[in-house]
Order: C-alpha cells, then structure tokens, then sequence
C-alpha cells in the first residue's frame, strides 16, 4: 500500500486503486466475490420475489403465513450463526452456500407452508453460516492497513 504523509492515501482514488489491486492479486477474494455476485443476482432477488408469491397465489395463505416462513429463515440463521469457525474455511464456505443456492429449490416444490418453512429454514441456516465464515476469513486475511487506511481516506 502506497501511503502519503501520516500513513493516509494522496487521494481516495489512490485508496481504491490500491484495494482493487489487493484484490486482484487474491483468487479467493475475488473469486468469492464474483461467484457471491452472480449467485445473487441469479437467486436472492428471484426468492424475495417467489416467497410472498407462493403464499399468497399458490397456497392461497394469509400474511402471518408469510410471516410463519420468514420466521422460521431467522431461527434457521440464528441456528448456524452461533457456531466455531471450521478447520477448512474456504471449503466449508462453498459447501453451505452451494447447499443453500440448492435449497432454493425447495421455495417452488413446496406445496404447504409447512413445506416453505422447512426450505427457509435451510436456506437461511446454510446462507448464515457461509457468510459468517466468510467475514471471519476476510478479517483474519485482509491486512488491518487496508481497513485503518480506508477509513482514513474517507473520514
């Protein structure tokens, strides 16, 4: 990192320039940003769409019952939010959120609430606990000068 006088970046084009260079240089961050932003582009607008949808056209289901599902998503997260990092971090990432990408489909076979609940539920518990690790490996092996420096050049 090129730092100017007191440790703060010339320019906060400097700055970026140099996070985008950080970036690049590391397969697993960039390759788990692209492949996250593709994987929600394709699905995470599709099910907030889907859910309130199903419940409301297919089940023929009231507002609580959309509730019920969104309910259930939250305890699924709560679940896996709270446990250890694992030993292979990287793997168990995209493991949980290539299982969660999955359970998706669970949102179109679901023929009762019950059945919607279940797949929220796992969609939700295996979304968490991706993300979870996934911020955790960014803290471990991101240097805290890209984070103290970014702060500096925007405040």
């Amino acid at each position: 990192m090129r730092a100017a006088a007191g440790g703060a970046h010339a320019s906060t084009a400097a700055a970026i320039a140099d996070r985008f260079r950080f970036v690049r240089r590391h397969v697993w961050l960039w390759g788990t940003l692209l492949s996250a932003a593709i994987a929600y582009l394709a699905f995470l607008g599709p099910t907030e769409a889907l859910l309130p949808y199903m419940v409301r056209n297919e089940l023929h289901a009231s507002a609580g019952s959309l509730g019920l599902v969104f309910a259930a998503g939250g305890v699924g997260a709560v679940a896996m939010g709270s446990h250890g990092q694992p030993r292979r971090d990287v793997t168990f990432m995209y493991v949980t959120w290539t299982l969660a990408t999955l359970a998706v489909a669970g949102y179109g076979l679901a023929r009762s609430t019950a059945q919607l609940m279940l797949a929220c539920f796992a969609f939700n518990a295996l979304e968490v606990a991706g993300t979870v690790v996934w911020m955790t490996i960014k803290q471990r092996h991101v240097p805290a000068t890209c984070w103290a420096a970014s702060r500096a050049s925007t405040g």
